[in-house]
């Protein structure tokens, strides 16, 4: 190696010094960005952890409230998938709209059992819509309306095409001794 360096003039020297010198700060910058990724993660996993913590202390709270709210629920008037499905049917033909249902989905959980169902609507006014919306959050607050997407009708820009997801709950194994 040293008879390498003496064979080699000024200039490849100073020319090898200088890649030698690029190479190792090319390596010391990585060094440097994957240590300060490693600082980044590390204090957001202690911030997740203190916000867990805080969470972990307030759990008689939720449950508390929790047991509320599962007590002011009246299992007998929530809708399974197939009574979701009858009740919009229903409430869309008393209201002469016309309508296509999807088939409903359910999710099942620990507390609750989800069931959401998306409906069309075709050429509807803007006021059949909020009579609508109107009369299913006065008949049955606890049918949620998750997503809903307007757009003009393309023949008669008077007229809507709308639609609508929505979800009722059921408590889990409120329904299973029927």
């Amino acid at each position: 190696m040293k008879r390498l360096l003496t064979a080699m003039s000024l200039r490849e020297r100073i020319m090898l010094a200088a890649f030698i010198t690029v190479c190792l700060m090319i390596w010391a910058s990585g060094l440097l960005n994957r240590w300060d990724r490693v600082h980044k993660d590390l204090n957001g996993a202690k911030k997740e952890l203190s916000l867990q913590r805080v969470w972990l202390k307030s759990l008689p709270q939720f449950e508390a409230k929790r047991d509320q709210v599962l007590a002011g629920m009246n299992s007998a008037e929530a809708y399974d998938a197939g009574e979701l499905v009858a009740f919009i049917d229903s409430l869309a033909r008393e209201n002469k709209l016309n309508h296509t249902l999807s088939t409903p989905k359910t999710k099942s959980g620990k507390l609750f059992t989800r069931n959401t169902l998306s409906v069309a609507f075709r050429n509807m006014r803007l006021d059949q819509l909020l009579a609508l919306e109107t009369e299913l959050r006065q008949r049955h607050p606890d049918i949620a309306l998750d997503e809903l997407t307007i757009s003009v009708n393309k023949a008669d820009q008077r007229l809507l095409n709308v639609r609508m997801d929505i979800s009722s709950f059921e408590i889990a194994g409120a329904n299973d001794n029927t």
